[in-house]
């Protein structure tokens, strides 16, 4: 349930990216997330002695300050539990699935397995898009990602992998659920990004953030319970990615391979501010936009990738084409194109959890063929910019000023000019050095502005 009204981010958002624009912005949500939560609290019980449920216990769980929002325990007599639900709604305040949170007995759907030697002493052919969209030549000019700080927020990472064990940051893991579980969808997309047979950004520092299990990543057949109970677990791993409980530096970049569609007990609005939170302290979250196609009417671009404070990712095929699969514009939330940008989806080689690699195709023994694939190729192109505007001596840049240098980081195909099904165009790297460059040119321009005499 909300503990408090979102405060007014726009103040520290208009400032130029740096940790203490960080700082300031975690600061503001938790102070009031704290101060509105015994309010919040004491409103719920009035609400619930209003229906004639007076013995309730309440407390809270945990506070959700990114999204300005907390998680209360209610505890009332079984005979009581639809006045009780009838008061949560007047509320406000939505019913979870407990068996779905943290201590709450939930297990993954995936095993973790160990299978045989990790290290992948086979020598593995290049991605088929290496090359063409410039991340070959942006390996050799110094630019694998270095010093980037990218967390996965999925289903859980294979940190033992051979391919990806040097770049997870330990201590990195945040896991909530209180076990060592893994998943093949996490450890693929991971394996994308920081791979080291397969990774377009190699020489990040990987985070791990686990939302749930693999199935998190297809909320079909969940009821509205268990989608919500999602949703809460999706703002928590969000959370610990922007700011770490073990106090460590958050991400700089975020990827998330799962969405949701606008679907009763969970609209696309759930995930408004904890979205606006994170762009405000500057991680630039990367979301695939979806596996359903261009339907009958309308888009279809799934949750979160719709909302205005994410870069959404679609897909595009070998010939670098709209592929059929990949979700469409328009998006619903926003007024400028959406998605913002593709990435290749088809015919792709990752990690798989137990060691190993798998394809797109399934031939390897699984494989996750879609936008989730997409998105942590562009989130790695992300962070080679990361690293390519600190090498110019800038902070790391936001969403904002990624999205103005677009045109400097994508090859327009499909349809010329931005359009519905492929964005901008499918991302190619060739020139992220310029348009590093175009970033801090911007910088500095502007502090010559704000410090002219009027």
């Amino acid at each position: 349930m909300r503990a408090a009204p979102a405060p007014d981010l726009g103040d520290l958002r208009a400032r130029r990216p740096s940790q203490s624009r960080r700082a300031a912005v975690v600061e503001r949500m938790r102070a009031s997330t704290s101060d509105g939560a015994a309010a919040a609290l004491a409103a719920l019980g009035s609400a619930l002695t209003a229906r004639g449920v007076t013995d309730a216990r309440l407390g809270v769980r945990e506070l959700l300050w990114a999204d300005a929002a907390m998680v209360v325990d209610v505890d009332v007599p079984a005979d009581r539990l639809d006045s009780a639900r009838a008061a949560l709604a007047a509320a406000d305040a939505r019913e979870l699935d407990p068996t779905r949170l943290p201590g709450g007995g939930a297990t993954s759907n995936v095993a973790r397995t160990r299978a045989g030697s990790t290290s992948g002493s086979t020598p593995v052919a290049a991605q088929w898009f290496s090359s063409d969209l410039g991340f070959d030549a942006a390996h050799a000019d110094g630019l694998d990602g270095r010093g980037v700080r990218v967390a996965i927020v999925d289903s859980g990472v294979d940190a033992d992998h051979g391919d990806l064990a040097a770049a997870v940051r330990r201590g990195s893991i945040q896991d909530r659920f209180g076990g060592t579980i893994a998943s093949a969808h996490g450890t693929f997309v991971a394996g994308l990004v920081a791979g080291r047979r397969t990774g377009m950004a190699p020489g990040v520092e990987l985070m791990s953030s686990r939302t749930y299990g693999a199935e998190f990543t297809d909320h079909r057949g969940f009821d509205d319970r268990a989608r919500r109970s999602q949703r809460v677990n999706a703002i928590r791993a969000l959370q610990d990615s922007l700011a770490p409980p073990d106090g460590s530096p958050g991400a700089d970049v975020a990827v998330t391979s799962w969405g949701i569609l606008d679907a009763p007990g969970v609209p696309a609005r759930d995930y408004d501010q904890v979205m606006a939170t994170m762009a405000a302290a500057g991680v630039v979250v990367v979301a695939a936009a979806g596996n359903d196609g261009a339907g009958s009417a309308g888009g279809t671009i799934s949750v979160p990738a719709q909302l205005p404070d994410v870069l959404s990712v679609g897909g595009v095929d070998r010939a670098l084409r709209w592929h059929p699969s990949a979700s469409v514009g328009p998006s619903p939330r926003r007024s400028d194109v959406a998605p913002d940008l593709s990435a290749p989806v088809v015919d792709i080689r990752s990690t798989a959890l137990g060691g190993g690699l798998v394809d797109t195709t399934g031939q390897d023994g699984g494989g996750f063929a879609g936008t989730s694939a997409a998105a942590p190729i562009a989130a790695a192109a992300v962070a080679l910019l990361v690293q390519a505007v600190r090498d110019q001596g800038g902070a790391a840049p936001d969403l904002d000023e990624v999205r103005r240098v677009l045109p400097l980081l994508v090859r327009d195909v499909d349809v010329p000019g931005p359009d519905v099904r492929t964005g901008r165009g499918v991302i190619d790297v060739r020139r992220v050095r310029d348009a590093a460059a175009a970033i801090v040119a911007a910088r500095h321009d502007d502090r010559a502005v704000s410090s002219t005499p009027a």
